[in-house]
């Protein structure tokens, strides 16, 4: 069951929620104010925003380009591929303590896809990710192609 919220509503929501130890979920406005130092990574996952840089902030930052419009990932399952080993190095950083930051222009969709497969390489299943993602942010993943998506990606992580 997907959610939808209004702009509005999205407008009023946090800029960042906590949903894993060291993993953070977002909107643009969580990167307005950069010398915070709340993070140690950036992960911009939308094809329209690029991961800030800064001379004075010490981080790394990422670029995943997503369109959020609806996805045929069974026509391109490679693109899934590419995304679970990326989700594979995030949980690798995540587990080293660093503090990820995975955002996107609104903070729900594309944003919400690659949290979900990062909990997904940090062991959790689709459902568990869906649900964690949810509870801290009801407004989450209302993309229901991404969310067709994370059983799939889950076969392609047990694989490996």
């Amino acid at each position: 069951m997907t959610t939808q919220c209004s702009i509005e509503e999205m407008a009023k929501a946090a800029p960042f929620t906590q949903v894993y130890p060291n993993l953070f979920m977002g909107s643009k406005r969580a990167i307005m104010n950069l010398d915070a130092g709340d993070f140690d990574v950036y992960v911009s996952t939308a094809a329209e925003i690029k991961p800030p840089r800064s001379i004075v902030g010490d981080f790394k930052s990422f670029h995943v380009s997503l369109d959020d419009a609806p996805w045929a990932f069974g026509d391109h399952p490679e693109e899934v591929i590419e995304l679970v080993a990326v989700a594979g190095d995030l949980a690798m950083l995540v587990r080293a303590g660093h503090k990820v930051l995975i955002f996107c222009h609104m903070g729900m969709n594309r944003s919400g896809l690659m949290t979900a497969l990062t909990l997904m390489q940090l062991g959790l299943s689709w459902q568990q990710a869906l649900a964690t993602i949810r509870k801290r942010h009801g407004c989450t993943l209302s993309n229901q192609s991404f969310v067709d998506a994370l059983p799939f990606a889950q076969h392609i992580i047990r694989q490996r």
